[in-house]
């Protein structure tokens, strides 16, 4: 059985929800609802009606109208076949909810997620043709920084794209949070080029300056305050700050921030 969702209200400000009608707006955040801890429900029409619209007297045909519609429009609602049976699965499922001990679904995975998985697992990052030097800290003495040059090879193809994030804070900061968990681990140079190509969405440029910030941040700070500090630079104007100078500010802010809220 799904568990309570919360919806939260930036949901009603993105342009994908706006293009539906109203029934298709109730649509979607039924689906939300019956929706298993993986983002998963069945797709059959019957199925959809007797859960979000059982006092209405819709169609099956209206019903799978309306649910293809939503498909259609929100690229994050994935349709799916698995032995014959329909399936719906929410991509980015963090974005709507994020449920805190989250059960194992007991239905099929989808199988672009699978392929994901796959070739994680066993392919080659993949590559651009042009190499990139880049001069970031390479070591910290006395507040002092020893800089050298440091060619960080060819530039991995960046699949992420944060423009879909960019109108919401707390959207932005949950898929930031969610990609660094990710790059984290494989270190500095294959988390840069992702940190650069929001920077690039967000309609910023990264001086040389913020390059040295943040990538001497990336082992200094934990990556909730790297997340909150990342989007709060490409979201607020420094005004008459230097940005290097601004990042620096907030990324100790946010650190006091984490460390108040941190339990004793």
């Amino acid at each position: 059985m799904p568990r309570r969702r919360m919806i939260d209200p930036d949901f009603w400000d993105d342009s994908r929800v706006k293009a539906l009608s109203v029934p298709e707006r109730l649509f979607l955040v039924g689906m939300i609802s019956h929706a298993d801890d993986k983002g998963r429900l069945l797709a059959d029409p019957a199925y959809l009606r007797s859960k979000i619209f059982p006092y209405d007297d819709f169609t099956l045909e209206e019903i799978k109208t309306m649910r293809d519609h939503i498909i259609e429009a929100n690229p994050n609602v994935q349709l799916y076949i698995n032995n014959g049976e329909e399936y719906i699965a929410f991509r980015k499922w963090t974005r709507y909810q994020k449920p805190s001990h989250p059960q194992p679904s007991k239905l099929p995975e989808p199988p672009k997620l699978q392929e994901a998985v796959q070739e994680q697992n066993q392919e080659p990052v993949q590559e651009q043709d042009q190499p990139q030097t880049r001069t970031i800290p390479s070591q910290v003495r006395s507040g002092q920084s020893s800089l050298g040059k440091v060619r960080l090879g060819k530039v991995r193809a960046v699949q992420e794209d944060f423009t879909e994030f960019l109108h919401s804070e707390k959207d932005l900061t949950d898929f930031v949070t969610t990609t660094l968990t990710e790059y984290m681990p494989r270190g500095p140079t294959q988390v840069m080029p992702v940190i650069q190509k929001l920077w690039l969405q967000a309609g910023r440029e990264m001086s040389k300056d913020v390059f040295q910030v943040v990538y001497s941040s990336l082992q200094k700070y934990p990556i909730p305050v790297l997340a909150k500090s990342l989007v709060k630079a490409v979201k607020y104007s420094p005004g008459k700050t230097k940005p290097a100078n601004y990042i620096q500010t907030v990324f100790k802010e946010q650190m006091k921030e984490y460390e108040k809220e941190r339990p004793p």
